[in-house]
C-alpha cells in the first residue's frame, strides 16, 4: 500500500561496468585523442625506453662486473626488454590509432593516422638490425 504523500522513487540506472578499465578504454578508443597521444604514447613511450635502458645497463653492470655468478646471459635480457619495448609500441599505436576517430576535424584524425603509419615503418626500420643482431648471434 503506498501513501499519497510519499513522493515518487524515481528509475534511476545504474552504469553498467564495461569492465575494460583503463587500458581497455584507450584500446576502445573511447578517450580524447590528446589524452591518447600524450599519456599512452609519448609519456608511456618515454617511461618504457627509460626502465630498459635502465634494465641494460644494469644487466650490463653485472655481466661485466668481476667475480660475479652470471645467471643470465645479458642478450637474453636486451631481447626481452626489447621484445617488452616493441610491444608496448605496438599497443600506443593502436590506441593512437583508435583514439583518432575522437579528434575534432576530418584532417587531425587522418593526419594522426597517416603519422602513425609513418612512426611504425621508421619504428620498423631501426628494428632490422636488432634482428639481424639476433640472427648474427644464434645463426
Amino acid at each position: 500500500m503506498t501513501d499519497a504523500h510519499q513522493p515518487p522513487i524515481a528509475d534511476i540506472e545504474e552504469p553498467q561496468p564495461t569492465g575494460r578499465g583503463v587500458p581497455g578504454s584507450y584500446l576502445g578508443g573511447t578517450k580524447p585523442l590528446w589524452k591518447a597521444f600524450w599519456l599512452v604514447f609519448v609519456i608511456g613511450n618515454v617511461a618504457v625506453a627509460i626502465v630498459t635502458e635502465t634494465i641494460l645497463a644494469t644487466a650490463k653492470a653485472i655481466s661485466t662486473a668481476p667475480a660475479t655468478d652470471i645467471l643470465f646471459n645479458p642478450y637474453h635480457v636486451a631481447y626481452f626488454t626489447t621484445s617488452v619495448a616493441g610491444l608496448y609500441f605496438v599497443y600506443s599505436a593502436i590506441v593512437l590509432w583508435r583514439c583518432a576517430s575522437t579528434a575534432p576535424t576530418y584532417s587531425m584524425r587522418y593526419g594522426v593516422r597517416i603519422f602513425v603509419v609513418l612512426y611504425f615503418f621508421w619504428w620498423l626500420y631501426g628494428l632490422v638490425p636488432l634482428l639481424a643482431l639476433v640472427v648474427r648471434h644464434y645463426g
